[in-house]
């Protein structure tokens, strides 16, 4: 998650002051805990609340920022260009490829023909491990790391099979669209994948 600048300066100018001064002065009259909460949020938050799409009637997420840089004696002008950054940051990563892996068992539907479609679309999430939400944007090598680490994790915890799906033969670390990785139950790389997740199982209603 990217880190801000600009909310290390926030948190170090409200530790000067209380937060119903910093409210008040912002224009909240009279200050809710709403506007506490709300406060207390955009100041813990990495990416200072930009990313959500709060509004309490009186501010949006980046006029909440602009307000409180306002209350607490920042420049806003000298920092917008970071909001403006952050905002892009937010838009790159909620675009961006969400790297997964697929617990692959080598399974076809002709194996177990009386099998219902219903109860394999049920189970089909068993097949797929998410991946951290920061592997979008991280390097490759990143990924893969913490792909090996949740494959050996998902590989002792299951005993190596899934209900329904079989014996885990293999995995694979899908990178981008039409990309993938082969990461043996053992956690080793084993070279490139198939392009597409082999098979899926789904329900229409």
């Amino acid at each position: 998650m990217r880190t801000s600048n600009l909310k290390e300066l926030l948190n170090s100018k409200v530790r000067e002051r209380s937060r119903e001064d910093i409210l008040k002065a912002m224009g909240y009259s009279p200050v809710r805990q709403s506007n506490r909460d709300r406060l207390d949020k955009v100041l813990a938050d990495d990416t200072l609340g930009l990313e959500g799409k709060d509004y309490d009637l009186k501010y949006d997420s980046r006029g909440f920022v602009e307000a409180l840089c306002k209350a607490v004696g920042l420049d806003y002008g000298e920092h917008e260009a970071e909001v403006d950054e952050t905002q892009d940051w937010i838009v790159t990563e909620r675009e961006a490829f969400q790297p997964y892996l697929f617990a692959d068992t080598g399974f076809k539907r002709a194996d177990r023909p009386n099998t219902s479609v219903v109860i394999l679309a049920a189970l089909e999430s068993k097949r797929n491990l998410c991946l951290s939400r920061e592997a979008r944007l991280a390097p490759r090598d990143k990924v893969i790391e913490e792909a090996v680490e949740t494959v050996r994790s998902h590989y002792r915890e299951t005993g190596g099979e899934l209900p329904v799906w079989g014996t885990i033969q293999r995995y694979l670390l899908f990178l981008a669209p039409g990309e993938s990785v082969v990461i043996g139950t053992d956690g080793s790389i084993q070279g490139e994948g198939p392009r597409h997740v082999p098979s899926r199982a789904g329900a229409a209603v």
